[in-house]
């Protein structure tokens, strides 16, 4: 498949999801599927509906938000994340979906971290000091304005459990943040305080 970057202004527009049960809806970024679809990837890291800038929250039955400045959720398994995505009406993303959002590019290629191809570590949360808050480091922003895919947080991703794989680096992850990065090892029943995620939904 030849490679074809996302635009700007051609490809994806910022919006916010539309549910209105939200008092303050959730941020999103709408982007081209590899299959011509349309896809809404949520700006941030996924976090609880009590989070806040100094607490993740612990409503662990509850759905799952894309806001900034908050502490994102984590200690989830894979299937706690499929479950807090589906209850906001959305999914974990698709291997694909993740990694275009990523790296900039529907299909192949695109850049290696979300910030270029060439290695520059503190520009993400990957050097060892604990998670951040969601959409804090401005340095860490893809091209298509998402925040922190590569490093802060390991990301579950796939929509079955075969498919299950924890993307993009921790905050820990100085030499592994790239965007085809998983996990090595990861068990979709493993939950630790270096694996988040965020969520999807078709548009």
């Amino acid at each position: 498949m030849s490679k074809r970057w996302l635009s700007i202004f051609a490809v994806f527009a910022i919006g916010c999801s539309e549910d209105p049960t939200l008092e303050v809806p959730d941020v999103e970024v709408c982007l081209d599927r590899r299959d011509g679809a349309g896809y809404c990837i949520d700006v941030y890291e996924a976090s609880r509906e009590d989070a806040d800038r100094t607490t993740p929250g612990v409503q662990d039955d509850g759905r799952a938000r894309s806001l900034p400045d908050r502490l994102p959720w984590r200690n989830v398994t894979w299937g706690g994340a499929r479950a807090a995505c589906e209850a906001n009406g959305k999914r974990l993303c698709a291997l694909d979906e993740w990694v275009d959002a990523c790296d900039g590019a529907v299909g192949d290629g695109g850049n290696t971290y979300v910030y270029g191809d060439t290695l520059d570590a503190p520009r993400c949360n990957t050097q060892g000091a604990g998670v951040a808050i969601t959409g804090s480091l401005e340095s860490c922003k893809a091209t298509t304005n998402t925040y922190d895919q590569s490093g802060n947080l390991w990301e579950w991703t796939g929509g079955t459990m075969g498919a299950a794989a924890a993307r993009g680096g921790g905050w820990r992850s100085s030499q592994t943040h790239r965007c085809v990065d998983a996990l090595p090892g990861a068990s979709p029943n493993d939950a630790t305080e270096e694996i988040g995620f965020r969520c999807c939904r078709d548009n």
